[in-house]
């Protein structure tokens, strides 16, 4: 597992530097600074880059209105600690691991008064959802290794600024190289999935 501050390590590794931090949050250093600066959205967009299954909850969506003015037929909240809502279906549904594409439900994200709400058709919904980690969270190697090379290309124009331009592509295949591994390690991780019901066996099984 890694933290913060071994992250922070790699990213700099990562922009070639001999420099590290010791504590990321108590360190004033200038590269501490910048990282600091950087982290907190830098883990969010990595977050958001693919539905990662340490982060992945499940739960109920809060009821908001009844028809609003979206046309759908209802308006959800999301749960506290949801950063991304990944897909949305009736309870039950969840009792597989799987949901499978034409049986997905139609849903908007509207952002309304600094909330983002959830609007469908469908009622006493439930979602899947990329949970909203904490800075201070350990996250598995894989995941901090890729959210590593996404921090560097956030930091390099401000630790590097007078070779930047010249590295700027070396440092993108990495960081697509790195992202790409984190990703394809995570599903690697996952149970795979059964094939799903052909239309006869639906119909067959009413």
């Amino acid at each position: 597992m890694l933290y913060k501050t071994d992250i922070a390590n790699l990213a700099l590794g990562f922009l070639g530097s001999t420099q590290s931090v010791i504590d990321l949050d108590t360190e004033t250093t200038a590269q501490a600074k910048v990282i600091r600066r950087h982290y907190k959205i830098a883990l969010q967009e990595f977050l958001e880059k693919h539905p990662w299954n340490f982060a992945t909850g499940y739960g109920k969506l809060l009821l908001i209105e009844s028809s609003p003015s979206s046309g759908y037929a209802y308006a959800y909240g999301t749960p506290s600690d949801a950063l991304v809502v990944r897909q949305i279906a009736p309870k039950d549904s969840y009792r597989r691991m799987y949901i499978y594409e034409d049986n997905t439900i139609d849903f908007k994200e509207y952002l309304i008064s600094g909330q983002i709400q959830i609007h469908t058709d469908l009622r006493d919904a439930y979602c899947q959802f990329t949970k909203d980690i904490s800075e201070n969270d350990a996250v598995p190697n894989y995941f901090g290794k890729g959210l590593a090379a996404h921090l560097a290309m956030e930091i390099a124009p401000s630790l590097i600024t007078g070779k930047y331009a010249q590295i700027k592509q070396l440092l993108m295949k990495e960081n697509n190289d790195r992202v790409g591994e984190a990703m394809a390690i995570d599903i690697s991780r996952s149970p795979r999935p059964k094939d799903p019901p052909s239309p006869f066996e639906r119909e067959r099984n009413r």
